[in-house]
């Protein structure tokens, strides 16, 4: 059903992985987790709607060619008949640079990727379709990606919010000093640069950090929540678990309880701990 795959060398500092899904008809809905990365995600078959609860509950068609930026809750997606996708997880510090513009109120969006200035998205389209094989279509969506990005200044850019995303992962009274900086000039720039605050990117990165660990634990240790939360800075298991229940949309326990298993709703969490 699922493929995780490392990106190229000359791509690593802006795609964290690729997936190549192929879904059962019976797999009816996915829960992606709140994200601080970026997605493109291209669908070669099946139907998939976003379910909006605000104002009222509706489902909203996704796009077959996807851009899903930084998310700051879950969300989940419902299917009809078997889904087979491909898609790039992207470094947070890529999104800006794809927009070439500021990432400020991108967040929690779901857009075409046409959208991207320089994305000439039917000719891609056509090679997807038309390739015979997913090794094929991985090939030609790398290539797609090298296109956007090869220009220098985009380098410049993502480097910077490399930096800027290693400052605000740590302690947050000390980032502003730490990159010269005001508070409010931090705020700016990391909504600018990742279409979140401060407090939310370092949130999501730590949340995708926890994860990590809990699923690395030998299977004996994963109940003991009170020692995991603390050590990934959480201040005790209660706050662990309200974030897991506002930002994953279930319990740690019960989330590892599905790990693994290929008709999870949760399978892009299992996904996600796979990239290094």
């Amino acid at each position: 059903m699922l493929n995780v795959l490392p990106p190229p060398a000359d791509l690593r500092p802006w795609v964290h992985g690729a997936v190549v899904l192929h879904s059962p008809p019976h797999l009816s809905s996915t829960c992606f987790p709140a994200q601080a990365h970026s997605m493109w995600v291209i669908r070669l078959s099946g139907s998939v709607f976003v379910k909006c609860q605000t104002p009222e509950p509706m489902d909203l068609p996704l796009p077959a060619a996807a851009l899903i930026p930084p998310s700051t809750r879950f969300t989940v997606y419902a299917h009809e008949g078997g889904i087979h996708a491909i898609g790039l997880v992207l470094h947070p510090a890529a999104l800006p640079c794809l927009i070439q513009g500021s990432a400020a109120g991108w967040a929690d969006r779901h857009l075409s990727l046409s959208d991207l200035p320089g994305m000439r998205l039917p000719p891609l389209l056509d090679a997807l379709h038309g390739a015979a094989d997913d090794q094929t279509r991985m090939h030609i969506l790398w290539d797609g990606m090298r296109r956007l990005v090869r220009h220098p200044h985009h380098e410049v850019r993502r480097q910077r919010l490399q930096h800027l995303g290693d400052a605000i992962s740590g302690d947050l009274s000390q980032a502003a000093r730490t990159l010269g900086i005001s508070t409010r000039q931090l705020q700016r720039q990391c909504m600018a640069g990742f279409g979140l605050t401060p407090k939310q990117y370092q949130t999501l990165v730590r949340l995708q950090s926890t994860l990590r660990s809990a699923w690395r634990r030998p299977a004996p240790s994963l109940c003991n929540g009170a020692d995991l939360a603390l050590a990934q800075g959480f201040f005790d298991q209660s706050h662990l678990a309200r974030d897991m229940r506002r930002l994953v949309g279930t319990s740690m326990g019960t989330l590892l309880q599905q790990a693994g298993k290929p008709d999870s709703l949760h399978w892009p969490l299992d996904a996600g701990t796979r990239f290094s």
